[in-house]
């Protein structure tokens, strides 16, 4: 799963499943949908960034998802001192759908306000009431929060050269990995394009790592085939890798970014029960 802080959360692809001509419309009624979802994400994380920080400073519940697969309620983690952040923040299946009811939301208020149009109104009221019930679900479930985030890496970086590969394009992929073994969100997607007889080595895009990492993994996919891992073990933050003598490996594929370590409960409905 993705963190709340990684770029490109929600893409046109994720809110053409609940609006297959919302291109169309966009493109008519000249609507930005990426101003429509930053607006978003503004608003929502807003929000979760006040309850996250209610609930770490005071003994709120919380299910730990770690221990024999069941959801314990406990108190406040070990590190009693610990400040959660948006940082932490683990964008769950139930968050995704709140955030893409609420974009949608936003964008069909626009192109009422454009158009006038009632069928415009009866879908921004549509989503902005699928939106509200959406958070409350969330937080009924709770907000799954991770201790080590690993944040989305930088696009990757690339350099070809003379090697045992074919003409063809690649794409390339990192991801940080902790001690834990858990792994981040991918880096975006970079496609190479490779002449014949041709080799490359790849790094991780940017300065140093965050905090919590401590190596790195590569993903290469190679004339359309999935992106694998090439790396048996992690890579060390600062080191390049290069391709083997022996080419592109089918590795095993991506984890899918991190789970939550547990979930924090929303303090007033707790207390009602």
């Amino acid at each position: 799963m993705s963190l709340f802080t990684d770029s490109n959360l929600i893409g046109i692809s994720d809110l053409q499943v609940y609006e297959a001509t919302l291109s169309q419309v966009a493109s008519t009624h000249n609507i930005n949908i990426d101003s429509k979802t930053a607006i978003a994400l503004g608003s929502i994380g807003d929000r979760l960034l006040a309850r996250l920080v209610r609930a770490g400073t005071a003994a709120w519940p919380w299910l730990n998802s770690t221990t024999t697969g069941l959801f314990n309620i406990v108190s406040m983690p070990p590190q009693s001192t610990w400040r959660f952040t948006l940082d932490n923040l683990v964008v769950t299946p139930q968050l995704r759908r709140w955030i893409s009811y609420e974009i949608l939301s936003q964008i069909f208020s626009e192109a009422y306000n454009v158009q006038l149009n009632n069928r415009f109104k009866e879908k921004w009221m549509d989503y902005s009431s699928r939106s509200q019930d959406a958070e409350r679900n969330y937080y009924d479930l709770g907000m799954g929060v991770v201790y080590s985030p690993l944040p989305q890496p930088p696009i990757a970086t690339v350099t070809t050269g003379s090697g045992p590969l074919s003409a063809g394009i690649i794409i390339v992929q990192t991801a940080w990995t902790n001690t834990s073994g858990a792994e981040g969100t991918l880096s975006p997607l970079l496609p190479v394009t490779l002449p014949d007889s041709a080799s490359f080595s790849a790094s991780i895009g940017g300065a140093a790592p965050p905090a919590s990492a401590t190596g790195w993994n590569l993903y290469v996919g190679i004339n359309g085939e999935p992106a694998t891992r090439q790396n048996a073990t992690p890579i060390t933050w600062n080191t390049v890798w290069q391709l083997p003598a022996s080419g592109v490996v089918t590795g095993p594929l991506p984890l899918g970014g991190q789970q939550p370590d547990f979930y924090v409960l929303d303090p007033q409905r707790i207390q009602r029960g």
